[in-house]
């Protein structure tokens, strides 16, 4: 949730970057792919979360998800939640595009 939060922040998504093969300006929007994010919006037209659903489903927070994400996020100050996670896996050299394709054929298969 919190890596959510963060990612929908203002300051984040104007975050300048060079390095880690990254080639734009600014980080831009975070894109989540089978999550449904309802935001709400406090007096001082703050935008903030009211709630969360995978494939439909509530996020529970006790519960632990697996993600797929570039790996510059797994180092660093831009996400610390994904940085202190213990179980990382990389894959390199794949491109984390293409390992998607390959998921979403794989599970259009079953």
């Amino acid at each position: 949730m919190e890596v959510i939060r963060v990612s929908l922040t203002q300051s984040f998504m104007e975050i300048r970057l060079k390095g880690f093969g990254f080639r734009g300006e600014v980080i831009g929007k975070m894109v989540f792919a089978g999550m449904e994010i309802i935001l709400g919006t406090h007096e001082a037209d703050e935008v903030h979360i009211k709630a969360v659903n995978i494939q439909g489903v509530p996020l529970r927070h006790n519960r632990n998800y697996t993600v797929a994400t570039a790996d510059m996020f797994t180092f660093g100050r831009l996400l610390p939640d994904i940085v202190k996670a213990k179980d990382k896996k990389y894959f390199v050299p794949e491109f984390l595009r293409d390992l998607l394709v390959t998921t979403v054929i794989s599970l259009q298969k079953d």
